[in-house]
């Protein structure tokens, strides 16, 4: 067998380090797409998820740095709402400000409405955070509303009942209080129509308690002056603003 020639042996050097450096630059390669798709998984990861209330009823997922990167029309009213308003990959700021401007949502937001937006997330300093933006976006609209904190729970469970989170809320109490009313009938009441009807029963039930003749035609003037009174206060006064207590804002 004939020994191997210096050129041989040039040959087999730079194959070598043809082949340590195609290695080198895969490597490289299979950093960058793991980089990548770590970056692209936490952007396109909702953190914390804000439902609307109004008639329409709307979801968007927020991610870990408030970006939208979800919608979603809970309802028919909702889904009108979101084929007009591009809220998609826009800052929460930005979705809010498009929202407000929408003449499908604008319609249902007058001087009488209640507004509801609920934030549902695990991290504290971003519920806050967008809960104090959603208590700015009601107090620039002509209607009355809060902004607070719902749990994951009651979240899948509105949804599973085709509603909004604070629309499904408002139902569970109004059903604590009619016992006649289905979880469907609650579906199809605005949240103003909820919140007065909430409202009326409990002042008659105050008024029963406070007078044993508090039925009949005085039960019902206390659920007339009830409702004139929600509208005139919002969810229970102070400010115009909701009945419940504001999360962290």
């Amino acid at each position: 067998m004939e020994p191997a020639s210096s050129k041989d042996f040039r040959v087999i050097r730079s194959c070598g380090r043809t082949w340590r450096v195609g290695l080198a630059a895969a490597c490289v390669a299979l950093a960058l797409v793991g980089v990548l798709g770590v970056g692209c998984k936490l952007y396109f990861e909702p953190t914390a998820y804000v439902g609307i209330d109004v008639n329409p009823s709307i979801e968007l997922g927020v991610n870990r740095f408030d970006i939208v990167v979800e919608v979603r029309g809970i309802n028919e009213d909702g889904e009108a709402v979101l084929q007009q308003a591009p809220l998609l990959y826009r800052s929460f700021d930005e979705a809010l400000e498009l929202l407000g401007k929408s003449e499908a949502f604008r319609a249902s937001v007058e001087s009488a409405a209640v507004m509801e937006i609920t934030i549902s997330s695990d991290n504290e300093a971003q519920t806050q955070h967008l809960c104090i933006q959603g208590d700015r976006f009601i107090e620039e609209m002509p209607c009355h509303g809060t902004c607070s904190h719902a749990s994951d729970e009651d979240r899948h469970e509105a949804h599973s009942h085709g509603m909004g989170v604070a629309r499904y809320q408002a139902a569970r109490e109004l059903l604590a209080l009619d016992s006649s009313l289905t979880m469907e009938d609650c579906a199809a009441l605005s949240m103003r129509e909820l919140r007065d009807r909430i409202a009326a029963y409990e002042m008659t039930e105050t008024a029963d308690e406070e007078s044993p003749a508090g039925s009949g035609e005085e039960g019902e003037a206390a659920a007339d002056q009830a409702a004139g009174n929600h509208h005139g206060q919002g969810l229970g006064g102070g400010h115009g603003r909701g009945g419940r207590e504001r999360h962290g804002g």
